[in-house]
């Protein structure tokens, strides 16, 4: 009875939980990320590589939401991106063994990371660290 009463914490500390995935789990791919690419807004005509340390940053838990992507970052009435399409990071991410990898969009006002999964839109559960906003959204990162 002792040793599960102290394994339980680990494990709940360790598992995402049945609310929780991580962005390998949620898009349905497998392994690390191997490539990464960022641009300020959506509508940037070219990406920068993301380094190391900041793709780091993007391995966290995510949970299902109702967030739409569509709705908020482009104005379906006219095909064109939406006001606040230029206030978020654009990421796309390559997996091995994967023809085309997630593309999330981190919202600037609430340094959120957003992007369609498998089955569902998928939020961050926490915030993007600030030296990871004040990198991809250079004077976007209060928030």
């Amino acid at each position: 009875m002792k040793k599960i009463a102290l394994l339980l914490p680990i494990f709940l500390l360790t598992s995402c939980g049945e609310n929780g995935y991580s962005i390998q789990e949620a898009y349905g791919a497998e392994g690390e990320i191997i490539r990464a690419t960022y641009s300020h807004g959506v509508c940037a005509s070219f990406a920068d590589a993301l380094e190391k340390k900041y793709v780091d940053c993007l391995n966290m838990v995510y949970q299902k939401s109702d967030f739409d992507i569509e709705k908020t970052y482009f104005d379906e009435n006219i095909c064109m991106v939406s006001s606040t399409a230029e206030h978020c990071a654009v990421v796309h991410l390559e997996f091995l063994n994967v023809d085309v990898g997630p593309i999330l969009y981190i919202d600037a006002s609430t340094h959120y990371a957003y992007f369609n999964g498998k089955d569902s839109c998928y939020r961050s559960i926490k915030k993007m660290p600030s030296f990871f906003m004040e990198h991809v959204l250079p004077g976007e990162a209060e928030a």
